[in-house]
């Protein structure tokens, strides 16, 4: 689960020292120091940094995607009201291809 978190804090204030040391122990988890930014909890990161936001989220989507590359199942086949079917579904989802948008 600590793999797919992202968590955005700014380099000021206690605040951002409290978030550092709670996420300490979550070793996968990727945290996006924002440089002079005061991370208080009304604030909107993603309006106030968005493309610090953007690429930091498409980076860590493109890993998730990288993670996850490729694994395959193959479902049984069968026939439903005389129309026969074949499913195959893969887990790969394009992550990084998406645009980002705010």
């Amino acid at each position: 689960m600590a793999a797919r978190l992202v968590v955005f804090t700014g380099d000021q204030g206690l605040p951002a020292e409290q978030l550092r040391r709670s996420l300490a122990g979550l070793q996968d988890a990727t945290l996006i120091t924002l440089r002079n930014y005061l991370g208080v909890l009304w604030a909107d990161v993603a309006a106030d940094r968005t493309q610090e936001v953007g690429t930091a989220m498409l980076d860590a989507l493109q890993r998730a995607d990288l993670r996850h590359r490729g694994k395959a199942v193959v479902l049984p086949e069968g026939e439903v009201a005389g129309i026969a079917y074949r499913l195959r579904i893969s887990t790969r989802l394009p992550y990084c291809r998406a645009r980002f948008r705010w």
